[in-house]
């Protein structure tokens, strides 16, 4: 459940294909996610409100979710019977429809490294604190940094967080985020970054990774 109110937070309409992988991509086009659940989806479904129905689900103790009864609705009840609700599947045409034959990578890899859950709470808890919109990983050939910052505004105040020695090439670079954008399950991730404009945040622990696209404002490599 834990990766569908993720998942929500991106889209609020998913398509449920038959089998455990899910693929959501932001309306605005700057996440891309997809995960592999434990849970396995015997027919293809779309859900509308995705929040209105993890509610549905969870409302129920030992929730029993039946796909045979209908073509157009799930019966979600309890194992121990009673009450049951009639969820009705939403148009597909709504939802993010993930096309096999493109399957989203990055162009190239300019930087790798691994995000702790620890340094990526800390920037963002104090972004928050600050008001700032932006995180930027930073680097002036020497250290590698996160920066909380407004990169049209520079009288904002910001917050730096060293978390390294500069990668081995040794390149500057800024390469700057939404804060909104980075709607990620907690935990450490491998991040790869390419100068093309995009980013892959891939968890460590859990089957789920994210492309997250850069700001162009502000992002730069080798200047």
């Amino acid at each position: 459940m834990e990766v569908l109110k993720n998942f929500a937070t991106i889209n609020q309409t998913l398509l449920f294909p038959e089998g455990n992988t899910l693929v959501t991509r932001s309306v605005k086009k700057h996440t891309y996610a997809e995960a592999t659940v434990t849970e396995t989806f015997p027919k293809r479904f779309t859900v509308y409100d995705l929040n209105e129905f993890l509610s549905t689900v969870t409302f129920y103790e030992k929730p029993v979710l039946d796909f045979e009864l209908a073509d157009n609705y799930v019966v979600v009840s309890d194992e121990r019977g009673g009450m049951a609700s009639k969820f009705h599947y939403g148009d597909e045409s709504l939802a993010y429809i993930p096309d096999p034959k493109k399957k989203i990578a990055l162009p190239s890899t300019e930087v790798s490294l691994k995000l702790t859950e620890k340094d990526f709470k800390r920037i963002t808890d104090i972004a928050r604190i600050q008001g700032t919109p932006e995180l930027s990983l930073h680097c002036d050939g020497k250290v590698l940094e996160l920066v909380s910052l407004n990169s049209k505004n520079s009288s904002v105040n910001n917050t730096v967080l060293p978390i390294g020695k500069a990668p081995k090439k040794s390149v500057p670079f800024t390469f700057i985020w939404k804060i909104e954008y980075l709607k990620l399950i907690p935990g450490t991730y491998d991040l790869a970054v390419s100068k093309e404009g995009l980013s892959r945040f891939t968890h460590t622990e859990f089957p789920v990774t994210y492309h997250i696209v850069l700001e162009a404002n502000g992002t730069k490599y080798g200047e």
